[in-house]
């Protein structure tokens, strides 16, 4: 089983990501997973601090940023926006993913790993969301099926 960090409580996290968790702990314990962890997230308008959901160490030492969501924000093509402001899933995994590379090249010394972003969505299926594979590519995104 994966060597897990944890930032909160078991019994409070969101179902979806409890979900994809009791899919990573099948992993070796070559495998660590922190499972939630603060970034800042840098806007214009100042920063903020927000919390991404899984930093996964492989036994290779390459880091993989993934980002949970239930497929429960909406996206209304006509306007462009999202149904909860900031909330666009693609956005959010990018300003994970940056702040993870960042955090590593201020704090690690020598070339920094590999490290890949994914957006999980567990219960969606590939077919129901182009926008989605239209802004991040298959290559980054992981679905029920998978």
């Amino acid at each position: 089983m994966a060597i897990w960090y944890y930032n909160r409580p078991i019994d409070k996290a969101d179902p979806t990501e409890l979900r994809v968790a009791e899919v990573l702990a099948r992993l070796p314990d070559t495998w660590r997973i922190r499972w939630g962890y603060f970034y800042e997230q840098k806007k214009s308008a100042g920063s903020r601090n927000r919390e991404g959901d899984f930093i996964l160490l492989g036994p290779d030492g390459r880091i993989l940023v993934m980002e949970v969501k239930s497929g429960q924000n909406r996206h209304f093509v006509l306007t462009g926006e999202w149904e909860h402001e900031d909330d666009n899933p693609a956005v959010q995994l990018f300003d994970e993913w940056q702040a993870v590379i960042a955090d590593l090249n201020a704090n690690f010394e020598g070339t920094i790993p590999y490290v890949g972003h994914a957006l999980c969505v567990p219960n969606v299926n590939l077919t129901g969301q182009d926008r989605l594979n239209g802004e991040l590519g298959r290559e980054n995104l992981i679905f029920g099926q998978d």
